[in-house]
């Protein structure tokens, strides 16, 4: 048995200053440029359920990663976030939030003019949304439900499809071969189907899928034959790939807590000798090897200590480093973060308050300091429709091209074959599926998004321009914002925090009238962006069906949107409102002359009109003046100040409104302690803790506390988070809210 020398990084510039064959630094240097084409940035988002009703608010915590290490990263300050509709064609709100050292946290609205139906929860920041990706995967499945009963929708067609993933790439003829083998429906989803394998049409093997919709076989293919795959349970044959009469054959042999075993297995016919072997885990060069091969077959051992946490590709070079077979492992599974929740007890009454002890350590049992979120809620608001975690997300969902089917499955140790069945997940994901594979362009990824808020002046600059930049209350004018030369400008993160901002030119009244402020919109940017990608999220097996959702739905109380009204008009805010005060006077010229007549102009000037008293004034919008008239010509009706709509009015102002970061909104909870609420008020709240800053401390301990509502059953937490060193925290707890044994 031959071994493969393992190449040390710093051994690199030697074997480039031969000269002779192609360096090995070269492999480092295409997959250091590779990596460059990818976002420097990986948002998680993660939501205080999964279900909401109409009117609810939509809370949720964005992590913000280094790509490459998954540590918390303040490279963006900025995350946009929008909700849209299913099929993302419909953008119903949008919110800028600042991002404090990776984290940020927020809530949308969702008002009960929003439609029962499923939507995305999408998040964006500068440097993970980049132009030249292919897909968009920063987002969430949420549901805002409704007590319209759910509609079963039966596709007309849902045909099955199978595809095969030789491992390391091809199917090589005269070798032993395993073959992995994906079936799945029209709509995407797996199914677990059994099959035939067929040599020139003749039964050969039996195979069968699991009900993740994988399997595999092991053969030796022979190069002329034809091999085909049937099912009952799909219309004609499936097609193997053709047998390369010459090639090699990668094989991961045997895998430990300590190394990976692979073969390297070449055809009799093929003149390879030189080899590299390299490993990569989200575009960092873990390990570089050289080998050659004397004989038909060459072993080797990777060791593991050599690996990052998560997806690595292996890679097999020629002497002339063009790839030849690559396969991708997973390294370290398991050894994320543990999180323990215990409970104060394992059922309460309604009302009653729950403490629960959280407990962070590493795989080996010492205690950590990580930054987590936190909720509780009905457990009949959880979407089966997106069973994500931040670990499902990060490890797995993230790193390969495509959609996942349940990935959460591959993390939960309540599934004993959980690493067998994710090495036959990542065995069909086929070549150049990993998303720090090479690509064929490998142009840096082309930032499009700022952090700031920009935009430009136009008009008449003959003065000094300077911007004031306030919110409605005031707040901030002691700030002015500088105008460049070219007329560009743009607000810090002081000014974004103002929240709703309203931006005026500073100077002469003169000189700033012909001013304009324009805004660069970063959610026009956001929705060009999406035009050119694929928005790609994973699929999840259906569960058992639930009952539909509770009654409690209908019984909840829902606040309506705040709004300042006045006279019959609606504003925004109450700025806007003095904004329309103050245009009654200044822009109104009407006035009340001696004669009680409307803008009598023989009386030259009057008092002010008064809304809702009645003035004469002539029937045909003739000028009033003194003088004969028929009674017929005159009439009499109680005065209205004119309408202004909130365009309008700014634009009188010469005002521009921006939207910067979302003012912080903290999330109710009663404390039944100190304050009791009347027993007479129904508490139906189904979300009873959101939390988005539990961070532990030196022990790795936090405790969360929280009371209960009205609503009986059975509730879920849900912890997530992770620590400074990118390792993951993902878990959940459930108990039970009774009241004499019977459900709310």
């Amino acid at each position: 048995m031959q071994k493969l020398l393992f190449i040390l990084l710093g051994c690199l510039g030697f074997c480039a200053a031969k000269g002779q064959a192609p360096s090995p630094a070269q492999i480092v240097q295409d997959i250091n440029r590779t990596a460059s084409t990818q976002p420097k940035t990986l948002v998680y988002l993660q939501t205080s359920k999964g279900v909401f009703q109409r009117g609810e608010d939509i809370w949720f915590k964005a992590y913000t990663m280094d790509a490459q290490s998954l540590v918390p990263v303040a490279l963006d300050t900025t995350l946009f976030i929008q909700l849209r509709s299913a099929d993302s064609s419909r953008i119903v709100s949008e919110e800028k939030i600042l991002i404090d050292n990776g984290f940020a946290s927020g809530q949308l609205s969702t008002r009960n003019t929003v439609a029962g139906a499923e939507y995305l929860l999408a998040a964006f920041t500068p440097h993970s949304t980049l132009k030249d990706t292919s897909e968009f995967k920063a987002f969430r499945r949420l549901k805002i439900a409704d007590n319209a009963p759910a509609i079963t929708r039966v596709a007309a067609s849902d045909s099955i499809h199978i595809d095969f993933f030789p491992e390391g790439g091809n199917l090589v003829g005269g070798v032993i071969n395993l073959v992995a083998w994906k079936a799945w429906k029209t709509g995407g989803g797996p199914v677990q189907i059994n099959a035939v394998l067929l040599e020139n049409g003749q039964p050969i093997m039996h195979l069968s899928s699991n009900r993740l919709g994988t399997g595999k076989f092991q053969f030796v293919p022979k190069q002329s034959a034809k091999y085909t795959v049937r099912s009952a349970q799909s219309h004609g044959d499936y097609k193997l790939p053709d047998a390369l009469q010459s090639g090699v054959a990668l094989h991961l042999a045997g895998q430990s807590k300590t190394q990976f075993s692979f073969r390297l297995t070449k055809t009799s016919h093929s003149p390879l000798s030189q080899i590299y072997v390299a490993a990569q885990a989200r575009g960092i060069v873990c390990a570089l090897f050289q080998g050659k091969m004397t004989g038909d077959s060459l072993w080797f051992n990777l060791p593991t200590t050599k690996l990052t946490h998560g997806i690595a590709q292996i890679t097999v070079y020629d002497e002339n480093l063009r790839p030849l077979a690559e396969r991708l492992v997973f390294a370290h599974a398991g050894q994320d973060l543990v999180v323990r929740a215990t409970l104060s007890q394992p059922a309460f009454r309604p009302r009653e308050r729950v403490k629960v002890h959280v407990k962070v350590t590493d795989a080996e049992g010492t205690p950590v300091v990580a930054h987590l979120g936190a909720s509780v809620y009905d457990r009949f608001y959880e979407n089966p429709a997106d069973r994500l975690s931040i670990i499902s997300y990060t490890r797995l969902h993230s790193q390969i091209r495509g959609p996942v089917p349940d990935p959460d499955y591959y993390f939960n140790p309540n599934n004993p074959d959980r690493e067998q069945a994710l090495d036959l997940l990542l065995l069909t994901q086929g070549w150049r599926r990993y998303v720090w594979a090479e690509n064929a362009t490998n142009v840096p990824g082309q930032v499009v998004l700022s952090n700031r808020m920009t935009g430009r002046l136009s008009g008449n600059r003959d003065f000094s321009p300077m911007l004031l930049a306030f919110a409605p209350d005031g707040s901030g004018m002691q700030n002015p914002i500088p105008v460049r030369p070219d007329g560009s400008f743009a607000l810090d993160i002081d000014n974004m925090l103002l929240g709703r901002i309203y931006l005026k030119p500073l100077g002469d009244q003169r000189q700033t009238a012909k001013a304009k402020i324009w805004l660069d919109d970063p959610f026009a940017q956001i929705r060009n962006l999406l035009a050119d990608k694929r928005i790609v999220g994973p699929f999840f097996t259906p569960l058992p069906p639930e009952t539909t959702y509770r009654s409690a739905l209908s019984r909840s109380i829902v606040l309506d949107e705040f709004v300042v009204t006045g006279k019959g008009k609606t504003y925004s805010d109450r700025y806007v409102q003095s904004l329309d005060s103050l245009a009654r006077f200044s822009w109104n010229t009407d006035f009340v002359g001696a004669c009680n007549w409307l803008n009598c102009l023989s009386c030259g000037s009057g008092k002010k009109p008064v809304e809702g008293v009645s003035y004469s004034k002539f029937r045909d919008g003739r000028p009033s003046q003194h003088g004969p008239f028929k009674s017929e010509d005159v009439v009499k009706e109680p005065y209205k100040y004119p309408v202004y709509t909130e365009e309008e009015l700014l634009a009188k102002f010469n005002l521009t409104r921006a939207m910067g970061y979302q003012v912080k909104k903290e999330f109710y909870q009663p404390d039944y302690q100190n304050v009791p609420l009347d027993a007479a008020i129904d508490d139906q709240r189904n979300t009873l803790l959101w939390n988005p800053a539990v961070v532990t401390d030196e022990k790795g301990e936090a405790t969360l506390e929280f009371y209960c509502s009205d609503i009986t059953g059975t509730f879920i937490g849900n912890i997530e988070g992770l620590d400074g060193t990118g390792k993951l925290a993902a878990a959940t707890f459930g108990f039970t809210v009774q009241d004499g044994g019977k459900e709310k």
